[in-house]
């Protein structure tokens, strides 16, 4: 989300919040969210995250070095 201004008024307007947008207000300075397609196959909507979260893990790895 890099839209910060306004997204109180946005919750209230449409009557909830994402996860997401609960932690980037309230606790997090940054917030990921990652989805698949509906479409996909279960199994490969979690091979996709997977590789998602190993390509992350190659990120941090290689920025503590």
């Amino acid at each position: 989300m890099r839209r910060t201004r306004g997204l109180k008024q946005i919750v209230e307007e449409i009557g909830g919040m994402p996860e997401a947008g609960h932690l980037f207000l309230n606790h997090a300075r940054t917030a990921l969210t990652f989805e698949t397609p509906s479409e996909y196959s279960l199994y490969r909507r979690v091979q996709c995250h997977v590789r998602f979260l190993n390509g992350l893990a190659d990120i941090a790895r290689r920025a503590a070095k």
